[in-house]
């Protein structure tokens, strides 16, 4: 494997590329002009302005050897299905509302191996909980994550390291989770808590929809939950039921508009890091069963020195390492691929954690009170 179509050039999409850049011959799809800004001082990554939703970016993908899909949640879906047609192997982290699973048939039609949801939480998450289960009977899973401005202002307590959409919709989407062994719904940002971090003291957490595929395992109870500082759910609660945050038309000077479109894109200047602005991500995966209870925890602070945030510098990683888990024949499976599977694969999870390792992507685990490094 040489070559490398990565489908999106937004803040994930290009951190993925310039990882991938080291070892292979990267081309960057997208169809904002930006993407051209972004790597004119890159000589081993090429761009291109395309509209990835057209059908012809099937024949594209087949003159590469394997193909990144990091898009808007709300084209991923429809852009796959075109994607998949190439045959070739993908990696995916965009997080879209659709079932995968839907696509199932068509990977194995045209033996492609898709590989869903390879970001953080879902992606290692998922992982990391797949080799846990080959390694003891898990009872009991929960998974905090939240990427953060180092410093909480008082307007917002936050700052986006991502795109703002989908920071909106985790405030908003039913959270689903596994209470004794059944799928429940909650509201979003409920089963409110503080948990606390070394090197970063109390932040809140509060249900989210984010365990998608690891609902189908047979563990009794999971559930997902996103880190914010303190203050951000009582401030972003109001602007929610007051309707901010609502994608129902409304009717404004005879015209139809969106309140959830006009949120975001004011929201892109206030939720907007500064170029400066340090920011920390931090995952916590806390595993129960039997007797034995583990907690995971990873803290990172980005790559100022290559521009790169923390929530970039890990999703880019952890979905590099699956590009280069194909290049090593690892992987050959057609069909959807959910994280957890390869997780329960010793030697691609091994694969995985050795490359985040060598990165200095690393978790700190917790044993009653025994700690040691993986």
């Amino acid at each position: 494997m040489k070559t490398v179509l990565v489908l999106g050039g937004g803040m994930m999409g290009r951190a993925i590329a310039r990882i991938l850049a080291k070892d292979f011959a990267v081309t960057v799809a997208d169809i904002s002009p930006d993407v051209r800004t972004a790597f004119k001082n890159t000589e081993c990554i090429t761009t291109l302005i395309a509209d990835v939703s057209d059908r012809y970016i099937t024949a594209l993908a087949k003159k590469f050897d394997c193909i990144v899909t990091a898009l808007p949640g709300k084209i991923a879906f429809s852009v796959l299905k075109n994607v998949i047609r190439a045959g070739r192997p993908i990696v995916d982290i965009s997080f879209f509302d659709e079932d995968p699973y839907r696509l199932q048939e068509l990977a194995r039609k045209h033996r492609t191996p898709l590989i869903i949801d390879f970001g953080i939480a879902p992606g290692l998450s998922n992982l990391m909980l797949g080799r846990q289960m080959t390694l003891m009977q898990v009872e009991k899973f929960v998974c905090y994550c939240g990427g953060l401005p180092e410093h909480a202002e008082a307007s917002w307590f936050y700052k986006a390291p991502f795109e703002i959409a989908s920071a909106m919709d985790i405030c908003t989407r039913p959270a689903r989770m596994r209470m004794n062994d059944e799928i429940v719904v909650q509201s979003a940002m409920s089963d409110y808590e503080i948990v606390y971090f070394d090197g970063i003291g109390g932040l809140e957490a509060f249900a989210t929809d984010g365990l998608r595929t690891l609902l189908n395992l047979p563990v009794p109870m999971m559930i997902e939950k996103t880190l914010r500082h303190i203050g951000f759910r009582r401030i972003i609660r109001p602007f929610i039921d007051s309707g901010f945050f609502s994608e129902e038309p409304i009717a404004m000077h005879g015209v139809l508009v969106s309140p959830f479109e006009i949120t975001e894109k004011l929201l892109r200047k206030a939720w907007a890091l500064a170029p400066e602005e340090k920011e920390f991500t931090a995952l916590r995966l806390l595993f129960e069963g039997g007797n034995s209870r583990f907690v995971y925890d990873l803290v990172d602070r980005g790559d100022r020195e290559l521009g790169m945030t923390s929530m970039a510098r890990l999703v880019g990683y952890t979905c590099a390492s699956m590009v280069h888990a194909f290049a090593e024949g690892l992987v050959e499976k057609p069909g959807i691929i959910p994280p957890e599977e390869i997780g329960m694969q010793s030697d691609v999870a091994n694969f995985v954690l050795n490359f985040l390792a060598s990165h200095g992507v690393q978790f700190t685990i917790r044993f009653a009170n025994t700690e040691s490094r993986a």
